[in-house]
Parts: C-alpha cells; sequence; structure tokens
C-alpha cells in the first residue's frame, strides 16, 4: 500500500499540531523537526522542507516560535523554541483536535449501532 502524502494541510487537524508539539519536548532545528515528526509518526506524516519552512516563518512571525542560531560541529544551526504564546496556541489546538476526534467517534458508533439495528436476529 503507498504511502499517503500527509504533509499538506488538512481539514482534519493542522501541521502546526505536531511542529508545536515538538517544540514543546526541547528546542530543535528544522531538519530535526521534520525528522522527529517521521519517527514518532511512524513515518505517516513526512513533512517536507518545502512545507516545514514556510510553516515554522508564519508561527515565528505569530510569535508562537522563536529561533536562535547555534554552532554545532563548525555547522551554524537555526534553531526553533516553542514560546509561551506558542504553548497556548498548542493547548488550544490538541484541544479543538480532542474534540473533532470525539465528535467522529461519537458518528463512528452511531453509525454501528445502525448496522447493528438493521441486521436480522
Amino acid at each position: 500500500m503507498p504511502k499517503k502524502d500527509h504533509s499538506k494541510k488538512n481539514a482534519f487537524f493542522k501541521l502546526e499540531l505536531l511542529v508545536l508539539s515538538a517544540l514543546r519536548r526541547q528546542d530543535y532545528y528544522g531538519y530535526e523537526i521534520s525528522g522527529i515528526i517521521r519517527e514518532h509518526t511512524h513515518g505517516m506524516f513526512d513533512i517536507k522542507d518545502g512545507v516545514l519552512y514556510p510553516l515554522l516563518y508564519r508561527l515565528e512571525q505569530s510569535g508562537y516560535i522563536s529561533s536562535f542560531t547555534r554552532t554545532v560541529r563548525n555547522r551554524k544551526r537555526v534553531y526553533y523554541h516553542l514560546e509561551s504564546k506558542g504553548i497556548s496556541y498548542l493547548d488550544q489546538l490538541i484541544v479543538e483536535y480532542q474534540s473533532r476526534i470525539s465528535i467522529i467517534d461519537e458518528f463512528i458508533q452511531w453509525s454501528k449501532q445502525g448496522i447493528e439495528a438493521d441486521q436480522p436476529k
């Protein structure tokens, strides 16, 4: 079964949820963020650079994250840090996501009841 590309924005949740959740644990540079998300979603979400970096830029412009440069093994890396405003936004995204999950679960349970009621006994 081919992997689906979940890197695009969808109606179910926002990619910000994954990026900010990663940054809640610690500061990371961009490539680390995409790798951590890929690893901890078992490859389901492979966020490409062309999606990740514009997203990081928007999050930084909104004040949800900040960035700083650190030299590691003679290479400059831009690290991202979750700000308190970003924590509040992340908490809001989590509530929205959990609400959607709950509504979908209710709908699935409702649909199963309809099938069970229609089954001959």
